[in-house]
């Protein structure tokens, strides 16, 4: 079909068809992450999507008041829109914010008009887990409302030695059970489940404990090459 003489919905269908055909004929099927495997409900090889492999940085044991970040592609599906109402609720605690990414305009417009709200903006590949370090950062915020197939942020907030609270769905409630760093929250809970966690932990309850053991590039290239 010529993609130039059909409509954007049509263009859609022709490549599903396209991609179901692939998966069809593939001999084998690699996937990032259990729950994509269970999605797609074909059997495969799980290769962790790795990070680059850098040196754990160090974290500052200097006292500060609580810091949480939002960290990623700051878009709605991620849900970065939910920020502000998060940051409103928790007002009375003196929490310091930090925003990681890039993404949508009005999103980060709205986020940066808030007091104790820093907005970094984008950051290059690998470079996350030194930004989390140098902000001495307690807590990451993977609140996305729609299913991540794996989430390198993850895998990157760990690597800086950070737990995070997470909606709980896709590839990162998988991980989170499976390993433990963070804490989950139902989805249907929105706002409120993440903040009563906040609150909790402002009240003293301990920080999970984070992951040592973190997938790199190199870890993946090796498994792609035994396959």
């Amino acid at each position: 079909a010529d993609p130039h003489h059909l409509d954007a919905r049509d263009v859609d269908s022709e490549r599903r068809l396209l991609g179901m055909e692939l998966l069809r004929r593939a001999r084998a099927i690699v996937y990032p992450s259990r729950f994509l495997e269970r999605i797609h409900d074909r059997a495969g090889t799980i290769i962790p999507a790795g990070i680059p492999s850098v040196p754990r940085p160090s974290r500052s044991t200097t006292p500060h008041r609580p810091r949480i970040a939002f960290a990623g592609s700051v878009q709605p599906r991620k849900g970065a829109h939910l920020m502000r109402p998060i940051v409103d609720s928790l007002r009375g605690h003196e929490i310091e914010w930090f925003v990681f990414g890039g993404g949508d305009a009005h999103v980060l417009t709205a986020l940066r008009a808030l007091p104790d709200v820093t907005i970094h903006g984008q950051y290059a590949m690998g470079e996350l887990p030194s930004l989390l370090a140098r902000h001495d950062i307690d807590l990451v915020l993977l609140i996305s409302v729609e299913s991540e197939t794996y989430s390198l942020t993850l895998s990157e907030s760990w690597l800086a030695g950070v737990p995070v609270i997470a909606f709980a769905h896709g590839a990162i409630e998988e991980r989170v059970r499976k390993e433990g760093g963070g804490w989950l929250v139902p989805l249907e809970w929105g706002v409120d489940g993440v903040v009563a966690v906040i609150e909790r932990w402002l009240g003293g309850e301990r920080l999970p404990v984070v992951p040592t053991k973190i997938a790199t590039a190199e870890d993946a290239a090796r498994m792609y090459a035994a396959l």
